[in-house]
């Protein structure tokens, strides 16, 4: 295809159809540029997807845990095969929660290479703020160790202990890691080991996750404020095109068109259009 052939086109509804009007066909550079902007604002939110789904990982498994709490409280049963589907459950979601953690992180360093380059400002930045975490923060640490734990080994060394309190007529839930399992792993970094060796036998899980789940929001927040800057610049880019042409309704978009042929009893075009709602969102988050 030759670029020469795109064009920038407004689609709206008028006299109760759907017209298209060509706005402006699109140099090799224009059309490039439009490329590149709808792929900076698409992977912003794409990154802010990633952290959703996993956060939405942490609740559903909390739900479980909480669930499974609540069904021994009402019916005071826990016999062997109930437990190992408990235990089973937990464990899944727990490694999907994981191998979350690793998607979104792998993503978002590729995303940095894609926008910026291998060796920019932006990626050394992420890279020493992500280095940061990991020296400053227990959690974060054990959770990046339970992330490698998982895609070796499987599901990490959980215990789950549900104990009847008759004196205070309620039940004691206990879910922890076993330390001693996972000091047995040879791909526990050394670093995390010294941890583990200062911890009791029994880690509890549930402290875990919400501390690391703070941790999270300090990625979040870091990736949102480096990408901002670019990010902001394309989306003014986007929204410029609207503006060049007075346009009020409708929406834009980029096709190829069959430039020179005049004897075609059909046309059929791809729109790719511009991503303006997305970039109106970015702009209002810089709005005080």
């Amino acid at each position: 295809m030759k670029n020469k052939d795109y064009h920038l086109l407004h689609v709206f509804e008028a006299n109760k159809g759907i017209t298209i009007k060509q706005l402006v066909e699109l140099s090799k550079d224009d059309y490039e540029k439009i490329k590149k902007n709808k792929i900076i604002i698409l992977n912003y939110f794409r990154n802010l997807d990633l952290f959703q789904c996993l956060d939405m990982n942490i609740e559903e498994f909390l739900k479980v845990v909480m669930d499974s709490a609540i069904n021994f409280h009402s019916t005071r049963q826990m016999y062997a095969s109930k437990m190992d589907l408990i235990f089973l459950n937990i464990g899944r979601l727990l490694l999907n929660i994981l191998s979350m953690f690793r998607s979104l992180l792998d993503h978002i360093d590729s995303s940095f290479s894609k926008e910026f380059g291998k060796n920019s400002t932006e990626k050394n930045k992420w890279c020493l703020f992500l280095n940061s975490l990991y020296d400053s923060s227990f959690e974060y640490r054990l959770m990046y160790g339970l992330r490698n734990y998982a895609q070796h080994v499987g599901i990490p060394p959980l215990n789950i202990n549900f104990t009847e309190e008759r004196s205070q007529k309620g039940i004691s839930f206990r879910l922890d890691l076993n330390k001693n399992e996972l000091l047995n792993d040879n791909k526990i970094k050394k670093k995390l080991k010294v941890d583990l060796d200062r911890k009791p036998e029994k880690i509890p899980m549930i402290e875990i996750l919400n501390n690391w789940r703070e941790s999270l929001k300090k990625v979040q927040n870091k990736l949102e404020k480096i990408k901002m800057e670019k990010a902001k610049e394309a989306a003014s880019n986007i929204i410029q095109y609207r503006n060049n042409f007075n346009i009020l309704e409708g929406a834009l978009c980029v096709s190829k068109l069959p430039i020179g042929k005049k004897d075609f009893k059909s046309l059929k075009l791809n729109f790719d259009w511009l991503p303006e709602e997305k970039a109106l969102n970015i702009l209002n988050l810089e709005q005080p």
